[in-house]
């Protein structure tokens, strides 16, 4: 009796696998081959990212560079206020300007007393020089009319003595002329000096000036402020010295705006432009917005630099927005629809292998396996889509029938879905 219960079993057991509700063959004596039939499904594949909203445009809110030097923020307008044309964004510190202002001009009016007295006694030295020149021009010409050189009147000592004196007062006028001509141009080295000088506190007035009159941010028009960070996320604060040239904000045009989010290296294979996107803003998760995939970075790269973690930058654009709970800098998640098909035929990734140079599948048919080749779709962390090679009701293997896993007996498999992938 038992051994006519084991036999109807055994009977049920083929039957079941005949009809498909048990995909398990023999191979061997001691192994059997796992099966499903391949059907006919939806294959969606999803791509999760986070990022921020961000503009395609902005107008950088930069400091001046006509001050030339530090500036401190004595006062900044919040961070995401909206703004209108012509309104303060940031108002600096004018304590130092002032100072160096009353500096400069102290300078200056040192430098213009200087420069008076060296030409006064630059003037005052000259002439006494021109008349000690005249003076000298003119003994020389008393001495030579009257130089003694008869031999019968004078003596040798008066003629030598008399020509001593004519070549003495030669000399004088000469060391005069020299006297006049050297002096002034130390004096007017002198003064050029002191000018210079006086040159030196003008600029430093007109630099006071020019950071006085630049002491005032204004929108340049209408927008959402948005300050610049740092590599550690931080913005300018009240008192902290900024640089001429340096960005402290944006303005951005709002017209432009959209999403930038980073997808992990290994989840971005299947991603191109013109993919869907689903973006929700973190605040707002009840609200999604469509999109699409514009761009992706040809090249992976850290999002922190201490991380080894390579992200590709994603920059959707948006379909649409609202500008009530879209604001640039605001967090958002993103959905990246890589694949979206509805008559996918879908295997395990297990049930594909090589043969040869080429992919395959094994199909059971007439009774044995028989190696077809494959191409393949888009595939997911589970299965994989085959684009051709075979058709719906198409029985597989789940694994390469010729490679025993082991198990002994009859080894049970249900039959497994073939799409649903989501």
């Amino acid at each position: 009796m038992r051994r006519l219960i084991l036999t109807a079993g055994a009977v049920i057991l083929i039957c079941l696998t005949g009809i498909g509700l048990f995909g398990a063959f023999r191979t061997g004596s001691s192994t059997t081959v796992p099966t499903m039939r391949v059907t006919a499904g939806s294959f969606r594949l999803r791509v999760t990212a986070e990022g921020t909203l961000e503009t395609g445009r902005a107008t950088p809110i930069t400091v001046t560079v006509r001050s030339r030097r530090p500036m401190t923020i004595a006062w900044k307008i919040d961070d995401g206020a909206p703004v209108r044309e012509g309104q303060v964004l940031f108002r600096f510190d004018a304590t130092d300007f002032n100072r160096e202002l009353e500096t400069g001009q102290t300078d200056r009016r040192k430098s213009d007393y200087e420069i008076g007295n060296a030409t006064t006694q630059r003037e005052s030295t000259l002439s006494k020089l021109s008349l000690d020149a005249d003076l000298a021009s003119k003994e020389l010409e008393v001495s030579r009319n009257y130089q003694s050189t008869d031999e019968q009147v004078f003596s040798k000592l008066e003629i030598l003595s008399s020509a001593i004196d004519t070549r003495l007062a030669g000399e004088r006028k000469a060391h005069a002329e020299a006297s006049f001509d050297i002096q002034g141009q130390l004096a007017a080295a002198g003064i050029e000096l002191l000018e210079i000088e006086g040159r030196k506190a003008d600029l430093k007035i007109e630099m006071a000036k020019d950071a006085l009159n630049e002491l005032e941010i204004t929108a340049p028009h209408d927008g959402i402020i948005v300050f610049e960070r740092n590599w550690q996320g931080q913005t300018v604060q009240i008192g902290e010295t900024c640089w001429p040239g340096q960005t402290l904000a944006g303005l951005p045009d709002l017209e432009t705006l959209q999403a930038e989010v980073w997808v992990l290296e290994a989840d971005a294979g299947g991603i191109k432009a013109g993919n869907p996107v689903v973006v929700t803003v973190e605040s707002r998760p009840e609200r999604p917005f469509e999109g699409v995939v514009s761009s992706i970075d040809p090249i992976a790269q850290r999002r922190v630099r201490w991380v080894p973690v390579q992200y590709f930058r994603v920059v959707v654009e948006l379909l649409e927005t609202d500008l009530a709970i879209m604001k640039p800098g605001a967090r958002v998640k993103a959905e990246i629809v890589t694949a979206d098909l509805e008559d996918a035929l879908t295997v395990p990734r297990q049930a594909v292998g090589a043969d040869k140079t080429q992919l395959v599948v094994w199909r059971f048919e007439g009774g044995e396996f028989s190696a077809t080749p494959v191409e393949l779709g888009p595939t997911s962390v589970s299965r994989v889509v085959i684009a051709s090679g075979i058709e719906a009701g198409d029985r597989v293997a789940l694994r390469e029938p010729t490679s025993p896993n082991g198990g002994s007996g009859t080894q049970e498999a249900g039959e497994l879905p073939g799409g649903n992938e989501s």
